[in-house]
């Protein structure tokens, strides 16, 4: 199998070569597909930076007021930082004969996204009234919190899709390993270590455009690599023995 593979010729990840592949995986039937529920460790941990500059803020600031004013905002952001930034998130993953599939949506209640939205405009305000009472200098802070406002006014909830066609003239190795999930899920990995190159940068670019990873429960492994076995040629990675393990 390997002669066989050396002799195939290696393709130019361009544009149309990846157009091409995504659109088999779009259009192309499913034929096994699981879903879950991403849940984030320690979601709080996100918080912890966010919470300490506003500390640092509050305590330099003279002002009671502006202290208040500070502790809100911190407060706001670390709330946005939890609830949405490191929301739970559903997982949809399909497989097709062409390539993988994966859908995910956050979790987080349309409530959330109106309040975003309605901040957005509080913002915008707050910054056109700082600017017409402090004059140009405000626009050293306004003018990056006003465009920042503008493009929270259209905050809503999105679908985010991957698509990782298969490489069928390639060997793939596969592995598990541990995520940055809660509730037992994995990462599923199979990637191509013929396409591992420091010099080559389309070797590079095939490797990393036909990279599977998939979550998924540690049980299901096996079931779903031999679906995708059908399809791509793979085998397990081998790992060295370090000394710590062989002692």
């Amino acid at each position: 199998m390997n002669k066989k593979l050396k002799k195939k010729r290696i393709p130019e990840c361009n544009d149309a070569y990846k157009e091409a592949l995504i659109k088999k995986v779009l259009d192309a039937d499913v034929v096994y597909e699981w879903e879950h529920v991403l849940v984030q460790k320690y979601r709080w941990l996100g918080c912890i930076p966010g919470a300490l500059l506003g500390i640092v803020f509050a305590v330099l600031t003279d002002d009671f007021w502006s202290s208040v004013g500070i502790a809100v905002f911190v407060m706001i952001m670390c709330a946005f930082i939890y609830f949405i930034g490191c929301a739970n998130r559903d997982y949809l993953c399909q497989i097709t004969p062409y390539g993988i599939r994966r859908y995910e949506t956050e979790r987080v209640p349309e409530v959330f996204y109106k309040a975003t939205r309605g901040l957005a405009y509080v913002g915008i305000v707050i910054c056109v009234v700082a600017v017409i009472f402090i004059g140009p200098m405000a626009f050293v802070g306004a003018g990056g919190s006003a465009l920042m406002a503008f493009k929270m006014r259209h905050f809503h909830k999105n679908t985010e899709t991957y698509i990782v066609p298969f490489a069928t003239d390639a060997e793939y190795h596969f592995y598990s390993d541990e995520s940055s999930f809660d509730n037992d899920i994995v990462l599923l990995d199979h990637t191509i270590p013929s396409y591992s190159s420091e010099t080559d940068s389309n070797l590079t670019n095939l490797k990393s455009f036909h990279w599977i990873g998939v979550y998924c429960k540690e049980e299901h492994i096996s079931e779903i690599n031999d679906v995708i076995s059908q399809y791509i040629t793979t085998r397990p990675k081998i790992f060295k023995k370090t000394l710590a393990s062989e002692q």
